[in-house]
């Protein structure tokens, strides 16, 4: 019984991989598609300016022109980028997994957006409530337990004993949970920072009474309500913060919606996850990790390269025809749903060891699951071939070439150790945490040498950047830049913020790099 209230976030973060809006959705089409600028063949459009340059990586914003200072650098990652694909870097393996990864998200995105997203509509009068609801916050205490009827005997014991005599005493006699009582207790929190379900359980709840266990995602929680505070709302608020609740309130409509969605496509399918499959998969996973340093990155080219001496994912490759998971209308083999399956999730969801790798495989096969049938529902629509998915993978793809091409032009610098020395000399201050520090080079050598070489690295980028300029004309379009209104931060002209993908690790969408100034 260690569960605490952030248990029910995965469900939402699970679905949320689905729900993410681009930046500068719903701007006016014609002008954010006008041609920025022109390299060689290739374009950047208003739109892919304003929105890497806003949320891009502030320290590559310099001069007295910084929208032009970063435009600079976009062009350059342009312009590596077609000396790659004319060297071939789109044909890379990395390149290639990468673009098949992304291509089965975008799929399911553009589901979404047709079938969920474009269908909610938010009224004034929804705002209005939001605004209302965000001046009432509550204190509680929870109690999760996996069995029912456990619960329910915990549950008659609170309400006859009290919560914390009888919470008190289960975990005096369970010292190995290592949980205190503050560890189940909210501070005041509103509908904003509490996931639906524990909202619609607690907001009736009279303070001070204990619930009956209330089945959230599978588990039994009970609930104790311990104060709640409310605030009158400024009628100047319902204007100045209608813009903020409009974004909240649709995006919890989405989340409801699409975990409604994909309930209704996934139920009547009678899926079935076959446990031999799945210990096969398991187990090959777990023999991957064992052997990390001498195996491919990818779990799927191990498995499909591997020798005798790895028995189990050599048993798994085998049986790439045997089903994994069965459903009414046939049955999806291992092979095919490894092709789908995010493993990245599998390895993130791991490394902390609060979780088994069973049970992390077995959440991720469950997302696989569902991704699979709402691609192939995107698919029977058609949908899987909208321009705007090739647009952005195209985005991407140009992203990763650049990436290869970088590598390759950069693998073989290196310095002498006196440049190294030298430029240590030179850049004292960056190794300063306090001004009496006294540096000392060869504690600091490795650090030193990454600098420098990196600093060299980049160096030369630039320039090769720059001649590349000769085969790939750059053309900016000078009275588009100087119209273009961005956000810049009034605090700091070095802040920036990174949008992520949730549920991944990758950014919502391509920025400059940052590896360009060291």
């Amino acid at each position: 019984m260690i569960n605490k209230l952030k248990k029910y976030i995965p469900i939402v973060a699970a679905l949320s991989l689905i729900l993410f809006a681009s930046c500068g959705e719903g701007e006016p089409a014609s002008p954010e598609d006008r041609v920025l600028v022109k390299i060689g063949d290739e374009a950047i459009t208003v739109k892919e300016f304003r929105r890497n340059y806003e949320t891009g990586f502030g320290h590559l914003k310099t001069g007295e022109d910084r929208k032009r200072s970063y435009l600079g650098w976009m062009i350059k990652e342009k312009l590596l980028a077609l000396e790659g694909y004319n060297l071939g870097f789109h044909e890379s393996e990395n390149v290639r997994n990468a673009e098949a990864q992304l291509l089965n998200e975008l799929i399911i995105e553009e589901l979404v957006d047709v079938e969920v997203k474009s269908k909610i509509k938010i009224s004034e009068a929804d705002i209005r409530e939001a605004i209302n609801k965000s001046k009432v916050s509550f204190k509680f205490r929870y109690w999760t337990e996996s069995n029912a009827e456990r619960a329910e005997w915990i549950a008659a014991a609170m309400q006859e004993r009290g919560y914390a005599e009888v919470s008190g005493e289960l975990m005096e006699n369970n010292p190995e949970w290592q949980i205190r009582p503050q560890d189940l207790e909210t501070d005041y929190i509103s509908w904003m920072e509490t996931p639906p379900e524990v909202m619609n359980a607690i907001q009736e709840l009279p303070i001070g009474e204990v619930s009956d266990p209330v089945e959230i995602n599978g588990e039994y929680t009970i609930f104790q309500v311990l104060d709640i505070r409310r605030s009158g709302v400024l009628d100047t608020e319902y204007k100045s913060k209608a813009s903020q609740f409009e974004q909240i309130v649709y995006y919890r409509r989405v989340q409801a919606a699409v975990k409604q969605y994909v309930a209704d496509l996934l139920t009547p399918k009678n899926i079935v996850t076959k446990g031999d499959s799945f210990t096969m998969l398991l187990r090959a996973l777990q023999e991957w990790r064992r052997n990390a340093e001498t195996q491919p990155g990818n779990f799927l080219l191990a498995v499909k390269s591997a020798t005798a001496e790895y028995p189990e994912m050599s048993r798994l490759h085998e049986n790439f025809d045997k089903a994994l998971v069965t459903h009414n209308d046939g049955a999806i083999p291992i092979g095919e749903f490894l092709e789908g399956l995010n493993l990245s999730y599998i390895m993130e969801g791991s490394k902390d060891g609060k979780r088994t790798l069973r049970d992390v495989v077995n959440d991720a096969v469950a997302l696989g699951i569902r991704d699979h049938f709402m691609r192939q529902e995107a698919r029977s629509k058609g949908l899987d071939k909208s321009p705007g998915i090739y647009k952005e993978l195209g985005l991407w793809r140009d992203k990763w070439v650049y990436s290869e091409t970088r590598q390759h032009f950069g693998r073989g610098i290196s310095l002498p150790d006196s440049a190294v020395r030298a430029f240590f000399e030179e850049n004292k201050n960056r190794y300063k945490i306090r001004k009496d520090d006294v540096l000392d080079f060869e504690r600091l050598a490795n650090r030193a040498r990454a600098d420098a070489v990196g600093m060299a690295r980049n160096s030369y980028l630039v320039n090769k950047a720059d001649s590349l300029a000769t085969i790939y004309p750059v053309k900016i379009n000078e009275a588009i830049l100087d119209t273009i209104t961005v956000y810049d931060s009034k605090k700091s002209r070095w802040s920036s913020l990174q949008l992520f993908k949730a549920g991944t690790s990758r950014f919502a969408h391509p920025y400059a790099d940052p590896q360009w100034e060291r």
